[in-house]
């Protein structure tokens, strides 16, 4: 027998089990997967596919993340750093220049202020160079490489 007829196919697989699996993998495969099957990228935005997802990773899960912002440097652009805390090493995962974050405003931002975050989502001010209001609250979740920014809110209390 060869080895392509000894493998299961993931369709034989019962769907709780794919399911079960599917709970397993990292966000970054979620979202590659998601193109996979209709079905799988319906699935993935459910309320109880979430929050299953959510209490197995956070059961899971070795280490920590930190972000750090150093203070903007004249004449360089300003950028976060992602870094691994799972080890002594304190290894740098990734370093996102703010430019890319934002490519609608691209060389405008002076700076950005970070006010904490959850389930991996960052929640941030960025300040422009020459405007005249007091920034910009952004939603950022690293691991997908989306970002939202807030409106302004246009009531005067």
């Amino acid at each position: 027998m060869d080895l392509c007829a000894e493998r299961m196919n993931w369709s034989s697989l019962n769907s709780d089990l794919q399911i079960e699996i599917l709970f397993h993998l990292p966000v970054k495969s979620l979202m590659r997967f998601k193109s996979v099957e209709k079905s799988w990228n319906i699935l993935f935005k459910t309320p109880y596919f979430v929050n299953r997802w959510k209490l197995h990773n956070s059961e899971n899960r070795k280490g920590h993340s930190l972000m750090i912002i150093p203070r903007p440097i004249e004449f360089r652009p300003p950028y976060i750093a992602l870094l691994s805390c799972d080890d002594l090493d304190h290894e740098e995962v990734e370093r996102i220049c703010f430019y890319s974050l934002f490519p609608a405003n691209n060389k405008t931002i002076l700076k950005i202020e970070s006010y904490g975050n959850c389930n991996g989502v960052f929640f941030l001010k960025a300040f422009y160079w020459h405007s005249t209001n007091l920034g910009h609250l952004i939603l950022w979740n690293p691991t997908v490489k989306q970002v939202h920014r807030i409106p302004s809110c246009t009531l005067i209390l």
